[in-house]
């Protein structure tokens, strides 16, 4: 799937594989309970979310933003812009749509991508493929705990006839933390990450930043914030870390700040690793 500096994704990809080991772990799917159809997909509580950052660049620094637009409290479109000024101020923009059927939920970009996903009786997602040009590329299965936060997905490639999965992650939650398990190809990596209970709750449902960009879930940004995978924790994270850390003694920690009404306005993501810090800031605007 096209996207934007895609160069950026693959260098914070590769910060996490710092510490990964070639030699997989095994672990189990979970399978998603049964529950009650009154379980169901909540609505989304703003009408337009943007995010923006500001990216390093060799020559020029580039503004990323995202606008996240929602009608009758459904995430409906998402536009991802860059911009940069050389001798003039340059913009490149895509956006894609959500459409709601009674048991799906399609998303197209503007490149002509299409993801379809599969709901349940309770609006969550269990399937996903992935076309590109009228040819189904991936397909992802997920599942989901019994709060239906998400607890994992998995992800299938055409070029190998849909046999084996080509990346997963799989979440277990805990009162106080979480652990993930990370599989991409041949890389594998357990992370800790731990909730900061002196903030204000996650009351607008915002996805952490850094798990949105771990691959497959990178692949579904529209879908994650409109809550088709599963509800989001009502607790900011604090601090996520790999398990298996003690050479690179790596850790990112979150930084939130927040208006009088408790909600976000931007959050310093540090992270450290060999003795090197990298500083990440992302502005929230939310009406």
């Amino acid at each position: 799937m096209n996207r934007f500096s895609i160069h950026y994704i693959l260098l914070l990809l590769a910060m996490f594989f710092v510490a990964c080991s070639d030699e997989e772990t095994t672990y189990d799917i979970p399978e998603t309970p049964e529950e009650p159809v009154q379980i169901y997909r909540p609505l989304l509580t703003y009408n337009t979310l943007c995010t923006e950052e500001q990216l390093d660049s060799d020559a020029q620094t580039v503004t990323a933003k995202q606008t996240f637009s929602c009608q009758d409290s459904l995430l409906t479109q998402l536009t991802y812009e860059q911009s940069l000024t050389a001798v003039e101020l340059v913009t490149m923009s895509q956006a894609t749509t959500l459409t709601y059927l009674t048991d799906k939920v399609i998303v197209t970009d503007s490149f002509g991508n299409t993801l379809t996903y599969s709901l349940n009786p309770h609006g969550y997602a269990e399937t996903c493929s992935l076309e590109t040009n009228g040819e189904v590329k991936r397909e992802y299965y997920f599942y989901y705990d019994s709060a239906y936060q998400l607890s994992a997905i998995e992800e299938f490639l055409e070029s190998d006839n849909f046999e084996t999965a080509y990346s997963r992650i799989a979440i277990k939650y805990y009162p106080d933390m979480i652990q993930l398990a990370h599989k991409v190809d041949q890389y594998f990596q357990v992370f800790i990450g731990t909730f900061n209970t002196n903030v204000p709750s996650n009351s607008l449902a915002i996805p952490n930043p850094l798990l949105a960009e771990l691959h497959p879930l990178s692949m579904h940004t529209p879908a994650l914030y409109a809550q088709i995978l599963g509800n989001i924790h009502p607790l900011y994270f604090q601090q996520i870390a790999p398990k298996d850390n003690e050479e690179s003694q790596e850790k990112t920690t979150f930084y939130y700040n927040f208006d009088e009404a408790g909600i976000p306005t931007d959050c310093i993501i540090q992270t450290e690793s060999y003795g090197e810090t990298f500083n990440r800031k992302i502005s929230y605007q939310i009406d």
